[in-house]
């Protein structure tokens, strides 16, 4: 018997090795990481003072976490080509500024194209897949290149979070052990927590890899009503079944979930449909109705303790040019209602 207890003991060590490594997060207990997405540079390069003045107005809203997106580029989602890693100097005057002014800080290197929510053809990193076998593996290894440079950024800047993209379905859920191996080369230049931003549609149910991560996490654009303009109340009921199933899945990978992006836009169908703004610019606005959605949401993950906390979306480094349709909750009862909350 002893001799078989040894046995077994030495087939599972390495399993128990990749299932602990890296450093991994307590289970949330008290606050919760309250975050805000903002855009940290504009098309002339970064601006320390108008940078400056959007954290300061964060931090007097009770953000202590802010969420930084470095673009990689994608000309055709179907060709393994990524462009990235040419404004690296603006990000790190972003990062240092965000952690002078006392941000904790989620690097979240994302894939954009062209070809992304055009309205005539609204592509989105959903749609995003090769088509042969070796286009896969080079998809794959420039992804990873990719990512290992900015983990590496990332452990240089001192990030205290960083996040492996989002909502790249066909990838995700199609090569489950390419992510592993992807995974840990990213913990082999970053040593903090990870987490990846799974589509709130399927994909984060899907995964099969998130014992290899730090977080669970979920972009929540979930529809919680069933009409325009839906109260409350209603909305809270909407959100039930998706907070027992978030919560069935963090105890399944014993990992906390993270909701990488929570937001709605400022007309009356955002709890019908959250992920929807640009393309739908005649729908009636109605900021009531966007402040009503954030009440539902906080009401109803208050008791989910497996919950690690939000992030925001999203805040402009402009605010002079949000329109009335869009999500940013700046300046609308949207923000004093998000306020309130995470002040708590």
């Amino acid at each position: 018997m002893a001799a078989r207890a040894i046995l077994r003991l030495l087939v599972l060590a390495p399993i128990l090795l990749l299932a602990t490594c890296g450093r991994k997060p307590d289970a949330p207990a008290g606050k919760r990481m309250a975050g805000a997405w903002l855009v940290h540079a504009s098309e002339r390069g970064f601006d320390g003072t108008i940078y400056a003045a959007r954290l300061d107005h964060l931090k007097k809203q009770g953000y202590d976490w802010l969420a930084l997106a470095p673009e990689a580029w994608m000309v055709d989602v179907t060709r393994p080509g990524i462009d990235w890693g040419d404004r690296d100097d603006d990000l790190r005057s972003a990062l240092r500024a965000a952690r002078a002014a006392g941000f904790k800080v989620l690097l979240f290197p994302r894939i954009e194209s062209p070809t992304f929510f055009r309205a005539e053809a609204p592509l989105w990193r959903g749609d995003l897949a090769m088509t042969t076998v070796l286009d896969w593996i080079a998809f794959h290894d420039n992804l990873e290149t990719m990512l290992v440079h900015y983990a590496g950024l990332a452990a240089e800047e001192d990030v205290d979070l960083f996040s492996l993209g989002l909502e790249y379905r066909q990838s995700t859920v199609g090569y489950p052990e390419r992510w592993r191996r992807l995974i840990a080369s990213v913990r082999a230049a970053y040593a903090g927590p990870l987490t990846y931003s799974a589509n709130w549609y399927r994909e984060y149910e899907e995964i099969e890899f998130w014992d290899a991560l730090d977080y669970i996490g979920v972009g929540a654009y979930f529809p919680i009503a069933e009409r325009a303009g839906a109260d409350r109340a209603a909305m809270e009921a909407g959100w039930k079944p998706v907070v027992d199933g978030l919560g069935d899945l963090s105890r399944r990978f014993a990992r906390p979930v993270l909701l990488t992006e929570i937001g709605y836009p400022g007309h009356a169908e955002a709890g019908l449909r959250p992920w929807e703004w640009n393309e739908r610019r005649t729908r009636r606005v109605d900021h009531e109705h966007q402040a009503d959605c954030y009440r539902a949401f906080f009401a109803a993950f208050a008791g989910a303790d497996y919950l690690a906390g939000s992030f925001i979306w999203r805040y402009e480094a402009d605010p002079s040019t949000v329109r009335d349709w869009e999500y940013s909750p700046e300046g609308r009862p949207a923000e004093a209602v998000i306020r309130n909350a995470i002040k708590r």
